[in-house]
């Protein structure tokens, strides 16, 4: 025997059509497993909408919280790239500041300041002492001085020729000087010749210095030249010692025209206190250019000791303490 449900007997679904079959080789279904069915399959339903719920805001947390990650890492490495340019700038200024610095410190006289001390030299004198601020900025100079200064010796003397090279000097420059070429010469106990500028004064005393410049110069104008000095603590521009001037002319009645070469010579006796400097420098009168002869008989500079001050403070005393 078989039983079928028609249409209007469906308690399950719509779409669900139920036949039983009452027979012989058929157990019939229990109303209670035909509904115990029907909520299974009304809470698989159920729960497979709130799983799809539940993943999509897991979904949404997983790529909020990879959203984060990767900002994160970006403003990092922003930031990084901002130390690095920071630090890039401040290795620009640190280096521009020092090439500024070097170049004052080294740039050609304009005798408005003095030059600055020999660094090793200041080691070798005061060891730790750092010295004055003046000193602080110094250049090093190509040359070493001898720290044991033979202060009992009876005088010094140096005798400079002019250094191969570029004969014509502009407005800021000073004449550049050679202690080894032919008849020239330089006692280390006494002097220095720093930068091949500066005569460098290591014992105080009276000295007489000299110079001479020969200009190869043809034009009617006023050129010379002057011997000056700084102390190693002066703040202030050079001192000029003593200088020479030189005038063209032509005569007007006559075709001769003026010889192309002059020399001018100054010396004379000066105190020199032990630290101060001595330089020759042009004097361009209403030019701003000259050229002069590098010939070792026609220009030179020179000093020598006459007399030592035996109460003249020492080089130390007198610049580092």
């Amino acid at each position: 025997m078989s039983i079928t449900m028609s249409n209007d007997k469906q308690l399950l679904h719509p779409d669900v059509h139920c036949h039983v079959d009452v027979s012989e080789n058929h157990k019939p279904m229990k109303m209670s497993d035909v509904q115990r069915l029907a909520m299974l399959r009304a809470k698989a339903k159920s729960e497979s909408g709130n799983f799809s719920c539940v993943d999509f805001f897991k979904t949404l947390l997983f790529i909020a919280t990879v959203c984060t990650f990767a900002f994160v890492f970006y403003r990092i490495a922003v930031l990084q790239q901002d130390v690095d340019s920071l630090s890039r700038r401040l290795e620009v200024l640190r280096t521009t500041s020092l090439d500024d610095a070097y170049r004052r410190n080294n740039r050609p006289c304009n005798c408005t300041v003095p030059p600055y001390y020999n660094r090793r030299f200041r080691r070798s004198l005061s060891g730790t002492q750092q010295g004055s601020e003046d000193a602080s900025g110094a250049a090093a100079s190509n040359n070493a001085i001898d720290p044991q200064i033979h202060s009992s010796s009876d005088g010094f003397s140096a005798h400079l020729r002019p250094v191969e090279g570029n004969t014509t000097l502009t407005e800021g420059q000073l004449f550049k000087w050679s202690a080894h070429k032919n008849h020239s010469f330089i006692e280390p106990a006494g002097f220095e010749l720093l930068d091949d500028q500066y005569l460098f004064v290591q014992v105080a005393g009276y000295y007489f210095i000299y110079s001479q410049i020969t200009f190869n110069d043809s034009l009617t104008r006023t050129i010379g030249h002057q011997m000056v000095s700084w102390g190693c603590r002066s703040s202030q521009g050079a001192t000029i010692l003593m200088g020479t001037s030189l005038t063209q002319q032509t005569r007007p009645d006559t075709d001769l025209s003026h010889t192309k070469k002059d020399s001018g010579y100054t010396g004379g006796v000066v105190y020199l206190a032990a630290g101060d400097y001595l330089a020759v420098r042009p004097d361009f009168g209403q030019t701003s250019k000259i050229e002069y002869a590098r010939l070792a008989e026609n220009t030179f500079f020179g000093a020598f000791m006459i007399k030592k001050d035996a109460r003249g403070k020492s080089l130390k005393e007198n610049c580092f303490n």
